[in-house]
């Protein structure tokens, strides 16, 4: 070996540092010179180590109590007999333990990284530091899921569950920090993205220590093109609960997305096609819708349990509609079904839907035409409430009240016209239902008698309310209903 290896070159400053296992003391250095002479070294005092050289804990170990807690265990072994321990926790001293312990629990430690020391003491001298290194982690949250909820939307709904507590919850994509929620957090919706994979990450954090992120991958979809949407809308009915007739109503919408690119766009023609339950209700006519502008063609068919209706805009390619908002084209009237709501006092509720496929010739979509082409609608399927009329019951024609009708009746009724006799249910005079009380109601009375006329209108020869609103009402009646 080369004993001039380490020489220090002179009017150089060097700084020496030594690990000793024994606590530092007042010494004396000696410093050898390189050149021979009449002073081969030079003695100084400075802090040397003690000659009490006493072995320090050994083996320390530090691990994380459990995966939702910070709490951190310490244990190690005591190579000789100590008065006291000393525990410390990044530089500061946590506890002094009697010199017997080889184990120490840090209930007060947070999330993050910490460096444990141990120290032995001996009267006043002290043990060199034995170290480990323990890293926690708040428990990561389970079940990440990403949902592109709304296909005209770029939008993606993130969900999870939550491991334990925690302080906040931040949402990463791809890699970049999205959101920052409350702890108790389990769900946001991340707007806007962009067409293709992304990578969503979830991570709870306590004590500003993030936990293992926990994510998923979805690939965002780029909505469809055009997003429209058939309704119904007012429908509506009543009817007799007596004898089940009645009349109801109601009208087909189409309504556009504002999120379309170039809304709103012009269209060219409308189908629809839709059944209803037949046993309720049966449809009598279909008529423009009071938003539809002047169309070169406007067909409908009534088809059993259902219907279905065409719209051309203009042949000549010119004229155009628009739905930016809801906009009827199509007005329907039906009529109750007596065989299914006679005796219902209650009401009932009849189904609408809109199907594809109906019509006697070729079947009719539900599309919307914009330019040339054909774009499928959103469906949303209705009911109309059938209401029971309001009203008192009586039989028309039964003018004085003894359930039956006969030339009596008719006599009845010119008494109140012409001498002031007494009617409590104008509606039951009323034989002719053209809502007023006249001569016309004893003739019209008199001829289905005698002469094979027109029968009275409903509710006749049995027990109802009137179907037909008009200004005629029935006070009372005792003809037995």
């Amino acid at each position: 070996t080369d004993a001039n290896a380490n020489a220090l070159r002179w009017s150089k400053m060097f700084n020496f540092y030594f690990t000793a296992d024994a606590p530092p003391e007042a010494g004396t250095v000696t410093l050898g010179l390189f050149k021979s002479g009449t002073v081969p070294s030079v003695d100084f005092a400075a802090l040397v180590p003690s000659g009490n050289f006493i072995p320090a804990p050994a083996t320390v170990t530090c691990s994380q109590m459990m995966p939702t807690l910070a709490t951190g265990v310490l244990s190690w072994s005591n190579p000789t007999a100590y008065d006291s321990i000393i525990v410390s926790r990044d530089g500061t001293t946590i506890a002094t333990l009697p010199g017997t312990m080889t184990a120490y629990t840090d209930s007060a430690a947070t999330f993050g990284s910490h460096t444990y020391a141990v120290q032995g003491v001996v009267g006043v001298d002290l043990t060199a530091e034995s170290e480990c290194t323990l890293d926690t982690a708040p428990m990561p949250v389970s079940s990440v899921g990403c949902t592109q909820t709304d296909p005209n939307f770029t939008d993606v709904t993130v969900t999870w569950n939550n491991g334990m507590g925690y302080d906040e919850v931040r949402v990463y994509l791809d890699a970049s920090l999205a959101a920052t929620l409350g702890g108790g957090a389990t769900s946001t919706s991340l707007t806007g993205l962009s067409i293709g994979l992304h990578d969503i990450e979830v991570a709870g954090v306590v004590d500003g220590t993030e936990s293992n992120l926990v994510g998923c991958v979805i690939d965002v979809l780029e909505p469809p093109p055009l997003g429209f949407v058939f309704r119904i809308a007012g429908a509506t009915g009543e009817y007799d609960p007596t004898s089940g007739t009645g009349s109801a109503s109601f009208a087909i919408t189409a309504e556009e997305s504002s999120a379309n690119p170039g809304f709103p766009n012009e269209l060219k023609g409308l189908s629809a096609g839709l059944s209803y339950d037949a046993s309720l209700v049966s449809a009598t006519s279909v008529i423009e819708g009071i938003d539809l502008p002047t169309v070169s063609f406007f067909n409908s068919e009534l088809v059993t349990g259902g219907l279905t209706v065409g719209i051309v805009v203009d042949f000549n390619n010119i004229a155009t509609i628009s739905v930016g908002s809801p906009t009827e084209f199509a007005a329907i009237q039906l009529d109750t079904n007596p065989t299914g709501l006679a005796g219902n006092s209650t009401g009932a509720s009849a189904s609408l839907q809109f199907v594809d496929g109906l019509g006697s010739g070729i079947p009719v979509e539900n599309l919307v035409v914009v330019g040339f082409d054909g774009v499928a609608p959103t469906l949303e399927n209705g009911s109309i409430a059938l209401s029971p009329l309001a009203g008192t019951l009586f039989s028309r024609g039964d003018t004085n009240n003894d359930a039956t009708i006969n030339i009596a009746d008719a006599i009845t009724i010119l008494d109140y016209l012409f001498t002031g006799g007494s009617a409590t249910c104008l509606d039951a005079l009323d034989a002719n239902d053209d809502g007023s009380n006249n001569i016309a109601d004893g003739i019209f009375l008199l001829g289905w008698l005698f002469s094979g006329g027109a029968a009275p209108a409903a509710p006749f020869q049995t027990c109802g309310t009137d179907p037909t609103d008009d200004a005629i009402e029935c006070d009372a009646y005792t003809g037995g209903c």
